[in-house]
């Protein structure tokens, strides 16, 4: 039996192949199960969106794909998640469509909705286009007919807020046809897309582009050269709206915006370390935001699947409007444990809501991994953890503990070494790294 006591910066421990009683922290309380994330069951598909309506029911809306992809599709609950309908049509696409939408309640009780779809242009990428639609359903009466409301290669699209002047904005990433191929005159490149946002003052009848469009570097030694694409913007308590672009740069980048996104500043890294993956926020109703995030590297492979992979969400809750932040906690892990050689995989793209009973419906994931997730915001912020976990010897699978983020902290564990036990590893990470990785 070893006992060891460790002071450092920690949010994972990978232990492999040994029965562990643990504890991080000083005067740390008995972890809540009931507070950390939980699996309630499979998700619909890719990229789907999920908002609560005025009367309570919630929703989780995707497109029919795989499929004809030619229709809206929804499932909702009436107990806060825990049991789900079977999928309904909420309406007919008019073209084949992709996975992504977003779907935003607005203060009267309409719903809209944005969805892309396909078609052939010369404002796309290589002749393909992928379209922007819009829809909106009043409280009470049916769906509008879907119109385009912009032309060309609109990536995934991750947002769609209405601000608290009911002005509604729609961040996006857009193609420019001029940047298809890397340039070869030595100018700088940033990649394909670039963020645009859009804006509406009347309800969505009519749409303004932002002034300039936020373009971002590329890091030419990564496999993929999008640019910035699929943003994902916030209202801040001062006004000003916050987005984070996901890019292929080891960080999310941000920018921010005064005149309720006309104009952004120069978008530049964040605190935030991640793979070449989108975030999400979901602002709570004592005020506090939560951001969902891959904070994913590879270090054995820096040219891996989107930059250093999808293999966990994460987590992370700031009290003090974006300012500091605390968690960094796994939330949903892939169910996938080897790479695949093509298609998109893992855990990324998520939606999330506050329930009423204050705690957060997530939903996300890719390929075999689309879940929906329930756990409680008070997790995010423990300073503390105590486990006890065995595992049996013969199982020899890795055993992550996720613990909150702490600049300084005690970690100590007793380890107990059952005979035959093979080689033995231990590794603390200050962010999440694939258990695969050598």
């Amino acid at each position: 039996m070893y006992k060891v006591i460790l002071n450092c910066s920690i949010i994972c421990l990978l232990i492999i192949g040994l029965k562990i009683s643990c504890l991080a922290n000083k005067s740390s309380p008995p972890q809540d199960s009931l507070l950390a994330p939980h699996f309630i069951k499979k998700g619909p598909t890719n990229e789907s969106t999920i908002i609560r309506l005025p009367s309570g029911v919630v929703k989780i809306f995707f497109i029919n794909r795989p499929g004809k992809a030619d229709k809206m599709m929804s499932i909702a609950s009436s107990d806060e998640g825990m049991n789900w309908s079977e999928p309904t049509e909420e309406f007919t696409l008019p073209g084949e469509a992709y996975y992504a939408n977003q779907v935003m309640v607005d203060h009267n009780g309409t719903l809209h909705c944005i969805f892309h779809l396909y078609s052939n242009g010369k404002l796309g990428y290589r002749g393909r286009q992928l379209d922007l639609w819009y829809a909106s359903k009043p409280a009470i009466g049916g769906w509008t007919q879907p119109k385009k409301i912009w032309d060309g290669y609109v990536g995934s699209i991750r947002g769609f807020l209405e601000l608290k002047n009911g002005t509604f904005l729609i961040p996006m990433s857009e193609s420019d046809t001029a940047r298809a191929n890397r340039p070869i005159d030595g100018s700088i490149d940033y990649g394909l897309f670039q963020v645009i946002t859009l804006r509406s003052e009347d309800g969505g009848k009519s749409w303004q582009k932002s002034n300039l469009p936020i373009k971002i570097p590329i890091e030419s030694t990564q496999v993929t050269r999008y640019g910035a694409v699929e943003p994902h913007a916030i209202e801040l308590k001062d006004g000003r709206i916050w987005i984070l672009i996901r890019t292929n740069k080891g960080h999310l980048y941000e920018t921010f915006s005064s005149d309720g996104g006309r104009t952004w500043n120069e978008a530049l890294p964040s605190a935030f370390v991640s793979s070449d993956s989108p975030a999400s926020m979901v602002r709570l109703s004592n005020g506090k935001i939560v951001l969902f995030w891959n904070c994913d590297q590879r270090h054995d492979d820096p040219r891996s699947y989107a930059n250093g992979g999808r293999e966990a969400l994460h987590a992370a809750i700031s009290n003090d409007d974006g300012r500091t932040w605390k968690g960094y906690r796994e939330v949903l892990k892939s169910a996938e444990t080897t790479a695949k050689p093509r298609g998109d995989r893992g855990t990324a793209y998520p939606s999330a809501i506050e329930m009423r009973n204050g705690k957060i419906l997530l939903v996300s994931g890719q390929g075999e991994d689309p879940s929906i997730i329930s756990f409680n915001a008070a997790w995010l912020e423990e300073d503390g953890f105590r486990m006890n976990y065995p595992v049996e010897l013969k199982e020899r699978f890795p055993l992550n503990l996720n613990f909150p983020m702490t600049k300084t902290g005690r970690l100590s564990f007793v380890v107990t070494i059952d005979k035959g036990c093979g080689p033995l590893n231990l590794a603390l990470t200050d962010h999440f790294s694939a258990s695969l990785d050598s």
